[in-house]
């Protein structure tokens, strides 16, 4: 069982990830967040070089589907839920208006995860890595679930409830 937890900023994927986690079970963090991480302390010493959604949107979503892939590959369980799956990276591409990593073409992007759990959003707020208007957000958020849709996901949705209830809801889907 592969189950990516999808939905756009602000939606507690990574709490809920956190949480399965405390429960045992295998997780597969968010890359794209480490990226930015990593690309700012190029982008510190190197300012040219940094490959950020906000400077240069195409190559930092090769990196995003790079450490997604690679992320996926070190899964060592049966029983594995990920913050985001490759999908998303297309979604993102989408709403760029750029073209897509070619290493996409060569995925198999159907039947990639068993479940999808798109999760609502919660109240919007910014970090360090989050500079999406809510707006931004909630257009992110349509396009992602229309991607996996698109690609013959059947989606479940969680609403808006503790973290601990959306953990409960979905090990009953999964179970």
């Amino acid at each position: 069982m592969r189950a990516a937890l999808i939905g756009g900023p602000c939606t507690g994927k990574s709490t809920l990830c956190n949480e399965l986690a405390g429960r045992g079970y295998e997780i597969v963090p968010e890359g794209a967040r480490q990226i930015i991480l990593e690309q700012k302390l190029i982008e510190a010493h190197t300012p040219t070089a940094a490959k950020l959604p906000w400077t240069n949107f195409a190559a930092f979503e090769e990196l995003v589907l790079e450490r997604q892939l690679h992320l996926e590959a070190r899964i060592q369980t049966d029983n594995a839920f990920l913050d985001r799956g490759v999908l998303d990276v297309i979604a993102y591409c989408k709403m760029g208006n750029v073209v897509l990593p070619s290493s996409l073409s060569r995925l198999q992007t159907r039947n990639r995860y068993t479940h999808i759990f798109l999760l609502d959003q919660l109240p919007y707020r910014n970090d360090a890595e989050r500079t999406e208007t809510p707006e931004q957000a909630a257009r992110v958020h349509h396009t992602i679930a229309g991607i996996y849709r698109e690609y013959g996901y059947n989606l479940i949705h969680l609403p808006v409830m503790s973290v601990q209830e959306r953990a409960d809801k979905i090990l009953q889907h999964v179970r």
